[in-house]
């Protein structure tokens, strides 16, 4: 087996996500992080693995039991059916009531700023979700299980 040496962006990483540096070593490198994004994947895989050490300690009992909740396919599937009744009941909800608002003799600036609150709100979370799905490479939390 080859032993191979850190480089050193390596061993910067570690010591980052181990707290170990000082607070202009800690400031260049912040700096650092926010110009390379691949130094940042690095720093995160560190603190996954920091994650996955406290996730070593033996299981609680209330584990055992959400684990055996989690495995139940009826739980699973209402959950499912669910958060579609919710979703697509939503959708119905606001769209009706835009299409109310649109047909009423309500003031044309109510209409319009009802209209655009709703594209604001939707685009809003359409960001926020597409944010969230480009950022999930750099959570330590994504693989911890309670």
């Amino acid at each position: 087996m080859t032993h191979v040496e850190p480089s050193a962006d390596q061993l910067s990483a570690m010591a980052y996500a181990d707290g170990e540096m000082d607070a202009a070593a800690r400031a260049g490198f912040e700096a650092r992080l926010a110009r390379e994004p691949e130094l940042a994947r690095e720093v995160a895989a560190h603190q996954r693995l920091h994650v996955l050490a406290r996730e070593v300690a033996p299981p609680e009992p209330e584990d055992f039991e959400w684990a055996r909740i989690a495995r139940s396919p009826l739980r699973r599937a209402v959950l499912s059916f669910a958060v579609f009744l919710a979703l697509v009941g939503s959708v119905g909800v606001l769209g009706y009531g835009e299409w109310c608002l649109l047909c009423s003799d309500a003031p044309v600036f109510l209409k319009w700023a009802v209209s655009l609150a709703l594209v604001g709100f939707s685009v809003w979370f359409g960001i926020v979700a597409r944010d969230r799905m480009r950022t999930r490479a750099f959570d330590p939390y994504t693989g911890v299980k309670r």
